[in-house]
């Protein structure tokens, strides 16, 4: 029976280590696998060699397997673990930034494997080789950077290997839980100080590593926004320094008063001389300054500090179109001239005369070569290995801090329809066999993505993996990238994950002991902790931690209760001012609806004073309008009988007076009196002996005093900033509201008084169209119908014909009973009627215009004739021949009063005649 139980304890310790090396194989294959298809891409012989190394680890497992079948079980695992490390330490030395991760993960793995398939001494054997693998590995990475100068970084290796081995500790675990309760108390301690120091620690170490990682790329990104904005103020201070100082020269008296000569006239003058060395000293005074040109105003360069620009014809350029079309200073883009390389910059500013007309326009064209310079000099700002690059538009790389090849290149790939038109607009160099384009799309999208993502990784035309910030300057659509390469900014981080991650293996043996211990006794008071900072972060401010101790545990506890209980406090503090201030701003909005509509300011005054004071609370609440001629602001409307009696004795203070109203229509500006004893300019109202505060707002349009609101309280400091900002814009709303009732009111007066002058218009026209005319005419629809046959009897159809509001007339359609038209029919005939009545109003109004007109033409012919001579008698008599004859009158007689009656004077129908 003892035989038997061993033989089944054989067999189980056989099975147990079959399983553990066949779950260590099966991550070796995936590895290996993975390895060999980066070695197959890069072509690296690191790689190579790592997936080398993994396929004789695999040989090595396999040879586990077949000593395991043998009863072999220790030495198979023991080979296992032996290869296993061994391959870790030969891929630390291959592959840069492998050896922490790999340090901890050989000791893990190890420690799973001997405490799944090996007992007693064999499991701490195991344990403390692949301890001392671990801290080599580690130690190899630290010391590698010097001493292994040809190792391999690549960043898939780091992400992978980690995975592949968390997958297969998290198998182990499963494994090793099932079996935890058959374990030695020995072993049930190895577990736990595996689980207490070393996952903790590296938990700890990967999350380290991830949030440093982090902080150095968000500290990077704002370090490179903030030296790229510095390098897009510097282009734009350039841009600007160099248009003032164009703008400045522009305004030379010389060049006014030589644009101002005829073209033979200032031809070799004195004055010409002299311009042309003042463009000299100009051009020599800055030497990114290519050359000066003076053009006029036909766009001829009549100046220029290089003789072969003088005499042409400049008029279709950019630069001079914009500046003669605006008459501001202009900054081109980027221009390249046949031929040319580099490319050029051109500021232009129109020249005018004193009176302002427009003589020419000086120019000052740039290497734009100074962008590399401005460029060059922000380079290790953001810090080691940092440099700016310039893009315009286009994507055409403007300057570079570190690959000045690359300048006038464009970013992403370019077809020959697109080149074309940038060469037609001169944004590109035109050159034959010149190489246009970096060739980079997927960074080209980054920089066209700006918007979205000012911050992002790339590789631009400089070698190597940066970090870059983006942003754009004022002056032009242009843009500024700044870049530090991502292992500069890193670097911090990897040594101190190194370093971590290495003191993590030598600590983990103290922590595990401590652990055990400290474990129980620290662990429920702060779980209960934990539980309880669960439900405040859930909502629960009311919830209080258990004090169980006087200890650090026990003052954070109490610590934890009075920050809950302040948080809490403050909540309810802040929710209270919320509420109030979504309150009172919904009251500013109920009341400007409310307002709106209302066009009478007998109305709208007491409704709108009514809303403030019940909404708001306020003991008393007025609204004064100013009265321009006598420069008081008169009572309009005011609240409650006080309101009352103040409106029927006429209230009323002077503008500028010693009263809040005085003092704000004088000053246009809110005052609050927050107590009103101590305020000068507060007017002691007998009849509010209540009021402790009050606030007068002007009541503005535009520019205009229309008058003040002016609310008190019975409450001391009722007016805080956010209030007054309330009652602000309630004020600028009633403004408005009180402005439109006004002009309503002025408008309605003035359509009734044009509707009413009108009417008599067309009244008095209509009985001139009518006088002397039948007032029924009739009209048939057939032809053998005649006037004098008589109508068909029965009741006809009448539609009435209206001009404004008043009948003139009515049309009768006989032939069938009014009760059989339909509303269609009937609709159509007031159509007719409506155009009807238009067109008689039309002609009433025409002859109307028409008697108006020989009226005066008379008039006018009369007066001709009587201005013809100087003599009284014969001014009397003409006149009155010219009456007779146009009024067709027999006799038109004049008399004359004066002292002494004398005699009359007649014309008679002859003479008239004559």
């Amino acid at each position: 029976m003892i035989q038997s139980r061993a033989v089944q304890e054989t067999d189980s310790r056989t099975r147990r280590a079959q399983l553990a090396v066949r779950i260590m194989l099966g991550g070796i294959v995936g590895y290996d696998i993975y390895s060999w298809y980066l070695a197959a891409t890069t072509r690296a012989w690191q790689l190579v060699g790592v997936a080398g190394v993994v396929f004789l680890f695999g040989l090595a497992a396999l040879a586990s397997l077949r000593l395991i079948r043998r009863g072999r079980a220790e030495q198979g695992v023991a080979l296992t673990i032996a290869a296993f490390c061994l391959t870790d330490f030969v891929i630390g030395a291959l592959i840069s930034g492998l050896g922490p991760a790999l340090g901890v993960i050989a000791p893990v793995l190890s420690a799973a494997m001997a405490g799944y398939a090996l007992t007693g001494r064999s499991a701490w054997r195991a344990l403390a080789g692949a301890v001392i693998a671990g801290a080599a590995i580690a130690a190899v990475d630290l010391l590698g950077a010097t001493a292994l100068p040809y190792r391999l970084a690549v960043p898939s290796l780091q992400l992978f290997t980690p995975i592949i081995a968390a997958v297969l500790a998290v198998i182990y675990a499963v494994y090793l839980a099932r079996r935890l309760a058959d374990y030695s108390l020995r072993a049930k301690l190895l577990i736990g100080f595996l689980g207490v120091s070393l996952i903790p620690l590296t938990v700890l170490a990967a999350i380290n590593l991830r949030s440093s990682q982090q902080a150095l790329t968000d500290a990077a990104n704002k370090t490179l926004l903030g030296v790229a904005g510095q390098t897009a103020l510097s282009l734009d201070a350039f841009f600007d320094n160099t248009r003032g100082i164009v703008q400045t020269e522009s305004q030379l008296p010389g060049i006014r008063q030589y644009l101002s000569q005829p073209a033979e006239t200032r031809a070799r003058s004195p004055l010409e001389r002299e311009l042309r060395n003042i463009l000299q000293i100009w051009w020599l005074r800055d030497t990114r300054a290519r050359t000066y040109l003076l053009l006029d105003a036909t766009g001829k360069v009549v100046l220029s500090t290089s003789s072969l620009d003088l005499g042409q014809d400049l008029s279709q350029s950019a630069f001079f179109q914009q500046t003669m079309t605006t008459g501001q200073s202009y900054v081109s883009d980027v221009l390249f001239e046949p031929r040319a390389v580099e490319g050029d910059i051109y500021f232009s500013m129109v020249v005018r005369d004193a009176n302002r007309n427009t003589l020419g326009v000086l120019v000052a064209r740039y290497n734009a070569i100074a962008l590399q310079d401005i460029v060059l000099k922000t380079n290790g700002l953001a810090g080691l290995d940092s440099f700016g690059v310039v893009f315009d538009e286009n994507l055409l790389y403007l300057a570079h801090g570190t690959t000045p090849e690359t300048v006038f290149k464009l970013v992403p790939p370019v077809t020959d329809e697109q080149l074309a038109k940038l060469q037609a607009a001169k944004r590109v160099p035109q050159i034959a066999n010149y190489v246009y384009s970096s060739n980079l799309p997927a960074f080209a999208r980054q920089l066209q993505n700006m918007e979205g993502l000012p911050y992002f990784t790339a590789e631009d035309a400089s070698a190597g993996l940066n970090q870059a910030a983006l942003i754009r300057i004022k002056t032009k659509p242009w843009t500024v990238a700044f870049f530090q390469p991502r292992s500069v900014f890193l670097a911090p981080v990897q040594a101190q994950t190194n370093a971590t991650l290495t003191l993590a293996a030598l600590i983990a043996v103290a922590v595990a002991a401590a652990a055990l211990y400290g474990a129980q006794v620290l662990a429920m008071p702060l779980a209960r902790l934990t539980a309880t900072a669960e439900k405040v972060a859930g909502g629960d401010l009311a919830v209080q931690a258990v004090v169980g101790s006087a200890d650090e545990i026990g003052v954070l506890a109490r610590t934890f209760n009075s920050m809950t209980g302040r948080l809490n406090e403050m909540v309810m503090t802040l929710e209270n001012r919320v509420a109030e201030r979504t309150g009172q701003l919904q009251a500013a909005a109920d009341i400007g609806r409310a307002t709106a509509s209302v066009r009478n300011l007998d109305e709208l005054l007491p409704q709108a004073l009514d809303l403030i004071r019940s909404r708001f609370g306020f003991y008393h609440a007025s609204i004064f309008l100013v009265d321009e001629g006598s420069r008081t602001a008169v009572l309009r409307e005011s609240t409650g009988t006080v309101g009352a009696q103040l409106k029927a004795r006429g209230h009323k203070l002077a503008i500028g007076s010693q009263s809040l109203i005085g003092w704000v229509t004088a000053n246009r500006q809110p005052r609050a009196a927050l107590d009103v004893a101590d305020d000068p300019f507060h007017f002691k109202n007998p009849l509010l002996p209540n009021t402790r505060s009050e606030l007068a707002i002007p009541l503005m349009v535009g520019d205009r005093l229309l008058g003040a609101l002016d609310v008190q309280s019975t409450e001391a400091n009722a007016f805080g900033a956010g209030d007054i900002q309330v009652l602000q814009t309630l004020a600028d709303q009633l403004s408005v509201a009180i402005e439109n009732a006004a002009l309503f009111q002025r408008t309605q007066a003035s359509l009734s008084e044009l509707s009413t002058l009108y009417q008599r218009l067309t009244g008095a026209s209509w009985r001139s169209l009518l006088r002397g005319q039948s007032h029924e005419t009739v009209y048939t629809a057939h032809a053998e119908h005649t006037g004098d046959t008589p109508l068909p009897m029965g009741r006809p159809l009448e539609v009435p014909l209206q001009l404004r509001d008043r009948t003139v007339g009515v049309i009768e359609i006989h032939g069938r009973p009014a009760a059989q038209w339909t509303s269609e029919e009937r609709a159509a005939l007031g159509t007719v009627a409506a155009q009807i009545s238009a067109a008689l109003e039309s002609a009433a109004l025409l002859e109307e215009a028409q008697r108006r007109r020989l009226r005066e033409q008379l008039i006018n012919e009369i007066t001709s004739q009587m201005r013809a001579t100087l003599n009284p008698n014969a001014v009397v008599h003409s006149g009155m021949r010219e009456l007779g004859r146009a009024l067709g009158a027999t006799e038109v007689v004049v008399r004359l009063a004066g002292d002494e009656p004398s005699p009359s004077t007649a014309t008679s129908a002859a003479e008239a005649a004559k």
